[in-house]
């Protein structure tokens, strides 16, 4: 399913008058004629009055969030995008947690094979730890964004002493809705205004 999502440097039909566009230039929204000379003419348009939101199980934005926005702190992220990666996420590392668990379990008889498979699953539960630290971070940054607030605040769970208190904030602020209308960040990702 192609991505229909409001990108920088795009022009989006508004239909009234005919010919006029609105252009993202990634901050703030311009209106008027579409120039001669688009800045990206190989971008593709959409009709911004028919551009709605994107519909994906938790599966799809867990690769969508891997694939399209990795390491990428701007823009915003939808709570459905948020959600499923963290659903995903812990769901995948609990799969990878079992081998370990078994293999910690069985490993009494002290054998070396039971040592070079705790050894082995160990190091990919870790690769998948530090692989995932990145977009985890990302998706949170993207996510505080989509509510109006900095991506800095994610730093209040790292406060000694108040982390806890930091963690609860940093909580409730990813079960509120995003702003409805475009802010500092970028446009809404649900198309709402």
């Amino acid at each position: 399913m192609a991505d229909t999502g409001i990108n920088p440097g795009w022009y989006y039909a508004e239909g009234d008058p005919p010919g006029t566009q609105r252009y993202w230039d990634g901050s703030q929204w311009t209106a008027g004629p579409v120039p001669a000379q688009a800045p990206n003419p190989g971008a593709p348009q959409y009709d911004f009055q028919r551009v709605t939101p994107v519909k994906r199980n938790p599966w799809q934005w867990f690769q969508h969030t891997l694939r399209n926005s990795y390491a990428d702190f701007s823009g915003r992220a939808r709570r459905m995008e948020y959600w499923s990666f963290q659903l995903v996420n812990a769901v995948l590392g609990f799969v990878f947690a079992i081998p370990f668990l078994v293999l910690v379990g069985v490993t009494e008889e002290d054998s070396a094979l039971n040592s070079v498979g705790l050894v082995l699953v160990g190091i990919v539960f870790l690769v998948w730890l530090v692989a995932l630290f990145i977009p985890g971070l990302a998706v949170t940054v993207r996510r505080l964004h989509d509510t109006g607030k900095s991506g800095w605040w994610i730093l209040i769970g790292v406060i000694p002493i108040i982390n806890w208190i930091g963690g609860i904030v940093l909580f409730i602020f990813q079960l509120l809705d995003g702003t409805p209308r475009s802010n500092q960040y970028g446009p809404d990702p649900k198309g709402r205004g």
